[in-house]
């Protein structure tokens, strides 16, 4: 940086960066640095059970703990609102990305040092400061200062340099010992009890870290299996798919208003449809037409997903079946699994 300044932390300082350029560099949310690091390879994945917005330091990411109602594994990135809530797009980074520019550093790094003879440099400075010692004891005329100066500004150069090779060595230590950690999976101990397959399913590759509808998390919760279902639990099943339930952009809210527009008149026009059935005739004595129309356009309208770990209670209401339509052979109630399915009989 200008004037050997020291990158702060949160930031990334590349060569010739100024302050004002460090400022508008801050690091990539999900990840958080310390004070110094210059690129991506410097950083390291936010922890798990917190999240890291952009510019997240080293000081203050244990302070970001995961909302309620998520959990943050490894590398989770998001932002919050104004009202302290999770913004759109709270995921998690791959940990291929940063495996992949540590690696890289590592074989530039190692290369460099062992192109430097760092035991011929240290034996180079210790000829230039006996040097400078036996000129700085001699008096009067034999005195030289310009070639004690120049002694002086060699010893800087090569103390720089072989301070900048012993710091390299440590920096390689250090990220040779970070990249290994990252490089081992570890499963939650939470996640034990669930299926790894529903599980991997419902994680989207980090794209879904809200809890499974009907589950809760406390603050701080880093994994799948925390989404624990409260006790005596009534929360009805939400309709939308989980992925969709994460919070969207204005545009999209308002193509959900206008699709629950939609499905409201949809609602009346099957109201109708139901009183035309019954004043017509279409009880038990009713035609099969408006029978098959009728089960037609319920059919869609009665039916949704549960999601792989979701939990739901589900009323239903029978009162606005007309009369004659029976269970088995105008309408029916299933339960749908990967490969069968359970029938659910009303009043069962």
């Amino acid at each position: 940086m200008y004037e050997a300044e020291l990158c702060q932390e949160g930031h990334l300082c590349g060569i010739r960066t100024t302050r004002t350029v460090m400022l508008n560099n801050p690091c990539p949310a999900g990840y958080y640095t310390g004070p110094g690091a210059s690129a991506l390879e410097d950083a390291y994945l936010c922890p798990a059970a917190r999240f890291c917005s952009k510019g997240t330091s080293e000081s203050k990411v244990s302070q970001a703990e995961c909302l309620p109602g998520f959990y943050c594994p490894l590398g989770t990135a998001a932002s919050l609102t104004v009202d302290g809530e999770f913004g759109e797009g709270i995921h998690m980074v791959p940990r291929a990305i940063l495996i992949g520019r540590i690696a890289a550093k590592l074989e530039r790094e190692r290369a460099w040092i062992a192109s430097v003879d760092a035991g011929a440099a240290r034996r180079g400075l210790d000829g230039l400061r006996d040097e400078l010692a036996w000129h700085e004891a001699r008096e009067g005329e034999d005195r030289d200062e310009a070639r004690l100066e120049r002694l002086a500004t060699a010893i800087r150069a090569d103390e720089w340099a072989l301070e900048r090779w012993e710091r390299t060595v440590a920096a390689v230590e250090e990220r040779a010992r970070y990249l290994k950690e990252i490089n081992i999976t570890v499963t939650c101990r939470a996640d034990e009890g669930l299926p790894r397959e529903l599980v991997d399913r419902y994680f989207q590759d980090g794209a879904n870290l809200r809890c499974p509808n009907g589950t809760v998390s406390s603050r701080g919760s880093a994994c799948l299996g925390e989404c624990r279902k409260p006790p005596a639990s009534t929360r009805p099943i939400s309709i939308l798919d989980p992925l969709d339930r994460r919070a969207r952009s204005k545009g999209a809210v308002r193509d959900d208003e206008k699709e629950a527009d939609r499905a409201a008149d949809a609602g009346e026009e099957e109201s109708a449809s139901q009183r035309r059935l019954q004043d017509s005739g279409g009880g038990a004595g009713g035609s099969s037409e408006d029978k098959e129309e009728w089960t037609e356009r319920w059919d869609t309208l009665q039916a949704f997903t549960l999601q792989p770990l979701e939990s739901a209670r589900v009323s239903l209401d029978f009162r606005d079946v007309p009369p004659g339509f029976e269970y088995n052979e105008h309408y029916a109630i299933v339960v749908l699994g990967s490969s069968d399915y359970v029938d659910a009989t009303p009043g069962g």
